[in-house]
């Protein structure tokens, strides 16, 4: 799930399938990818979600806190990797080491892997 449109995500999505088939993971052979773009509008997030439950995804992928947010709303038993400043404060996570739940992912900005760090 991406906040921009299918255009200006291109190169996103290009590289996005590149590392992946780095990984083994190649499109068409053991990889099924669904791209939705909310053109903008964070209001359509809801429906891209409950559009990715309704499919059965295996895993939910999402670029914003608001979209991660929507998915958990959505589902509490397919993975969500939430891709955000701050996993922990946006409250998506209880802790880095252990979020809880069915989110993970990456934190853009934290205070604890800057102290980790430092």
């Amino acid at each position: 799930m991406g906040t921009g449109t299918a255009t200006n995500s291109g190169p996103f999505v290009t590289q996005f399938r590149e590392e992946l088939a780095a990984l083994g993971d190649v499109e068409g052979s053991n990889l099924h990818l669904n791209f939705r773009f909310a053109d903008g509008d964070a209001q359509r997030y809801p429906e891209m979600a409950e559009a990715f439950v309704k499919e059965n995804a295996s895993v939910i992928v999402v670029f914003t806190a608001p979209g991660a947010h929507a998915a958990q709303r959505a589902t509490h038993t397919i993975p969500i990797i939430a891709v955000v400043g701050d996993l922990v404060a946006d409250g998506l996570g209880v802790s880095l080491a252990k979020p809880g739940g069915n989110v993970t992912g990456i934190s853009m900005i934290n205070d604890e892997i800057e102290a980790k760090s430092g």
